[in-house]
């Protein structure tokens, strides 16, 4: 595993001076949001400059890409707006196989027009998950024919909320370039009434063998997030957990405020470190 962090974490006015804090936090992956270049995080068109700026700045910084986020409500009930999403979606599976970055990020979607992560009463329909479905599917063959893999991640506001529905979605694509995204605290907060071991013994067995990445953020419960390490995310086996399981990918922070970074690796880096000596042990 690679520990890294979201770019979007440091508040910096350029590509560069936040590529300069990821260094500085000793850390050489990051996720990136083209926000942080001065484009949309979708946009309909990227120019090679552009591009050509990315890799300058995160080669001579021995920084790797390992995700770029590429997230929109692909459960929206316009299907116009969708159409659009899935066309600015192909412009930036072009890209990310013109930099070498492996992964897109997506977002399940949702039928709250006012916020893409909160829930609607709609998102339990059949016809918002077959909306959503079909999406899905024209998304994989974007990153079939860009040589690019998607991962999807349960969200408590979307209508994909539960590892058990990541799972379905992936099988019902068919395609081995979808995987999923494993956030520990996003599955604590899927419920309010189930114990958190529980959602986390679910979650690794339903995604544990199709998983891309892990989100590195924590919780203390009902959706207030913390760093790793400072809630009640069970890290120091869940990792030695996944690893077993052949889990070798990213484990990318966000969620929190760049002055806890530092403490956040320092807590993550030697249970990592020590994943090749860690024994298979339940997540509780």
């Amino acid at each position: 595993m690679k520990l890294g962090v979201f770019a979007k974490t440091y508040d910096r006015k350029s590509l560069e001076a936040t590529l300069d804090a990821v260094k500085a936090d000793g850390l050489t992956a990051t996720q990136l949001k083209m926000t942080q270049v001065g484009l949309p995080t979708l946009p309909d068109s990227i120019p090679s400059s552009t591009l050509d700026r990315i890799r300058r700045a995160t080669e001579s910084r021995g920084i790797e890409i390992a995700a770029i986020s590429a997230t929109y409500n692909m459960a929206h009930p316009d299907p116009a707006v969708r159409k659009q999403g899935l066309h600015r979606l192909e412009v930036l599976a072009r890209a990310a196989r013109k930099l070498n970055v492996p992964y897109l990020t997506l977002c399940s979607g949702t039928r709250n027009l006012d916020d893409m992560w909160a829930y609607h009463p709609d998102n339990t329909s059949y016809e918002a998950w077959n909306e959503m479905t079909d999406s899905m599917m024209k998304a994989a063959k974007i990153a079939e024919a860009a040589g690019v893999k998607m991962g999807i991640e349960p969200e408590a506001g979307n209508i994909v909320s539960t590892a058990e529905a990541a799972r379905g979605l992936i099988a019902d694509t068919g395609s081995d370039r979808f995987g999923a995204i494993f956030d520990p605290a996003n599955l604590i907060d899927s419920s309010e009434v189930r114990n958190p071991t529980d959602l986390l013994e679910e979650g690794v067995s339903f995604l544990g063998d199709v998983l891309f990445m892990v989100h590195g953020k924590d919780t203390i419960g009902h959706g207030h997030i913390r760093p790793p390490g400072k809630g009640i995310v069970p890290w120091a086996t869940l990792l030695p957990r996944l690893h077993k399981l052949g889990f070798d990918g990213p484990v990318l922070m966000h969620g929190f405020d760049e002055a806890d970074v530092p403490g956040a690796v320092a807590y993550l880096s030697p249970i990592i470190d020590g994943l090749s000596i860690a024994p298979e042990t339940p997540v509780s």
